[in-house]
């Protein structure tokens, strides 16, 4: 849906805020963490389902944290944040190390935890997102708190087939580096339908009037 020269925008425009939420995590628990985006890319509704197919396995099972955006027109999905089955758990493990040094923690407490955590997490990494699209599109987008569940082990879940007014996916797959653990985690952040789409037709502006600019139009 998108060009190469478009997918390395918007990948740039959004690891410019997912930066900024690194840091805004690092200094709250005082450890080294690092955000990064592989590559951001819109997709269209039916070629969603071919992706989940082939990335499905690592996203059964998981984390979902879910967040509104505020003042925002009816029929804008929310964004999702999906922790890869484990890796909510390793976050939730790699800041109790850091901020409990010795703790030995029960499984109920470490449950709590857990949900605390992605909590902080989705609200900072969702805010950042919203930031950066509003700033693509010339408006203030925030999130609300998200609400976290754990997904049943199901396909349906994440098919964006057949949803009414759905016209494309936003994807981010990020990439979280703990300053206390070697193995790196990979959480994918979405959102759907015309939030996607009018991100889209604004990439095409700014492309085609850049290249005007330098006297050719991108295809």
């Amino acid at each position: 849906m998108l060009t190469l020269m478009q997918k390395d925008a918007l990948t740039e425009l959004f690891n410019l805020y997912i930066r900024q939420a690194a840091d805004t995590l690092a200094e709250s628990l005082e450890m080294k963490i690092g955000l990064r985006l592989s590559h951001a890319e819109i997709i269209t509704a039916d070629k969603w389902d071919a992706y989940f197919r082939l990335h499905g396995e690592a996203l059964r099972g998981t984390h979902e944290a879910t967040a509104q955006f505020l003042k925002e027109k009816p029929g804008i999905r929310p964004l999702r944040l999906r922790f890869a089955a484990g890796e909510a758990r390793r976050i939730a493990e790699a800041c109790l190390k850091q901020t409990e040094e010795g703790l030995i923690p029960s499984e109920a407490y470490l449950k709590d935890v857990e949900t605390d955590v992605i909590k902080e997490w989705s609200n900072v990494v969702l805010n950042a997102v919203g930031e950066g699209s509003g700033a693509l599109l010339g408006r203030r987008l925030a999130c609300a708190i998200p609400e976290v569940a754990l997904l049943a082990a199901r396909d349906e879940e994440s098919s964006a087939e057949g949803e009414e007014g759905m016209q494309a996916v936003l994807l981010l797959p990020l990439t979280v580096a703990f300053s206390t653990a070697e193995r790196e985690s990979r959480l994918l952040i979405t959102t759907e339908g015309p939030l996607a789409s009018e991100m889209a037709h604004k990439l095409d502006e700014i492309m085609a009037g850049e290249g005007a600019a330098h006297g050719h139009v991108l295809a």
